[in-house]
């Protein structure tokens, strides 16, 4: 229903899972609803779907999830 109304917005909006698969208990549901959840926040830049991700409390966009990988990377070598 949102996705409907931001597509009359003028904002493109695909859905690309079904929320009901996340709460299957099927293995291969749930990795199959999780890779479209993803696929649309990155398509969205993160404005369409539920799926919010935050880091030191600030929400992160699929630009900055780059960065934030790095961010992970580098603490991980210096705990190494």
């Amino acid at each position: 229903m949102h996705a409907h109304l931001k597509q009359i917005e003028g904002v493109t909006a695909t859905i690309q899972y079904c929320p009901l698969d996340l709460f299957s208990g099927i293995k291969e549901r749930v990795e199959t609803a999780i890779e479209g959840l993803w696929d649309s926040w990155i398509q969205s830049n993160g404005s369409i779907n539920n799926l919010r991700i935050f880091s030191h409390g600030k929400m992160v966009l699929p630009t900055d999830v780059g960065g934030l990988v790095r961010q992970i990377i580098s603490l991980r070598q210096i705990w190494a």
